[in-house]
């Protein structure tokens, strides 16, 4: 089996007004998420609630995170990329994500 790497660039248009990573379904078995160099406040990354005050991980310029279900206790889940909404401090600012998808 063989895979290709998968990348994107979002930008959340306005603070507090929190948006998906992805638009469509891609469900993926993890995804690294890193906060744009660029950015000058934080990102917010969780479910559709996502705020600055309800979050489950902030992010500063350049941090990155990655979400897998096996790190989450659940090995044999797949993770749906636009089920993962992301919210910021200042808007446009944003993440850039990186998968595997198979080829």
């Amino acid at each position: 089996m063989k895979g290709r790497i998968a990348h994107v660039v979002k930008t959340v248009t306005t603070a507090g007004t929190a948006e998906r990573l992805m638009p469509n379904n891609k469900v993926v078995s993890a995804v690294n998420i890193q906060a744009l160099g660029d950015n000058t406040n934080n990102i917010y990354i969780g479910d559709s609630s996502v705020s600055s005050t309800s979050f489950g991980i902030e992010l500063d310029a350049l941090d990155t995170v990655t979400i897998s279900a096996e790190t989450l206790g659940m090995a044999n889940v797949k993770i749906n990329l636009a089920d993962i909404w992301i919210d910021v401090d200042t808007g446009t600012e944003g993440v850039a994500a990186l998968w595997l998808e198979r080829d």
